[in-house]
């Protein structure tokens, strides 16, 4: 799979799944938005990445990087609540974004060998 593809599904994965989050508290937690906000900037780099351009690419796997961090967080809290739905919604974006992590790094380092 391409870089390209892989951050669009991220994009969605985040913002769906995110939303999703976000309603299911009721509304309450602000910070269930982050990955919907992440998933909306990382969409903004798609045409820069489509075009090859290595910049965009490298700042989308920063910013994935960071959230794939910042998931842990959500997930400790859901396992400590024995939330099993809310443990399936962050498992899918954090398994989301180490997929485009893995494909971005083969990307990285496949053009680094040429």
């Amino acid at each position: 799979m391409k870089p390209v593809q892989a951050n669009l599904i991220n994009c969605f994965v985040l913002v769906f799944i995110g939303l999703w989050s976000f309603q299911s508290t009721d509304f309450l937690h602000k910070t269930a938005m982050v990955p919907v906000i992440t998933g909306i900037v990382l969409s903004a780099f798609h045409k820069g990445m489509k075009e090859g351009n290595k910049i965009a690419g490298i700042t989308v796997l920063v910013i994935t990087s960071l959230l794939f961090i910042a998931l842990f967080l959500p997930l400790k809290r859901e396992i400590e609540a024995k939330d099993y739905l809310g443990i399936l919604r962050v498992s899918l974006m954090l398994i989301s974004c180490a997929y485009s992590i893995f494909v971005l790094m083969r990307n990285i380092f496949s053009a680094q060998k040429s």
